[in-house]
């Protein structure tokens, strides 16, 4: 449980500037949908992540709750990583919306 934890932790640090951006990615039309969950309830992280950053982290999300972590835990490790309440919340019904819908 504790390395699920870290990897959830991990996955939330992506959201860190970014240095050195590579060839733009291309997304399924799972992952476009979370991008546009995000940026439309939780702004303020949308403006602050690429949407790479953000499909990572909703991927790191959907795995870690593949492996137990409860919804709301991964909330409160999204709190711990520094996102208020309702932007963890946001995170982690998004990533179960649009990528990972069988952990509803």
């Amino acid at each position: 449980m504790k390395k699920i934890i870290v990897a959830l932790i991990v996955g939330l640090s992506l959201l860190a500037p970014a240095t050195a951006q590579a060839a733009v990615p291309s997304y399924t039309s799972d992952e476009k949908a979370f991008v546009r969950l995000v940026k439309k309830f939780a702004p303020a992280i949308g403006y602050g992540a690429s949407a790479r950053q953000l499909v990572e982290l909703g991927h790191s999300i959907c795995e870690a709750l593949d492996e137990g972590v409860s919804q709301y835990m991964a909330v409160d490790t999204g709190m711990d990583a520094g996102f208020s309440q309702k932007q963890a919340i946001v995170l982690v019904s998004a990533s179960i919306v649009a990528l990972c819908p069988w952990n509803e």
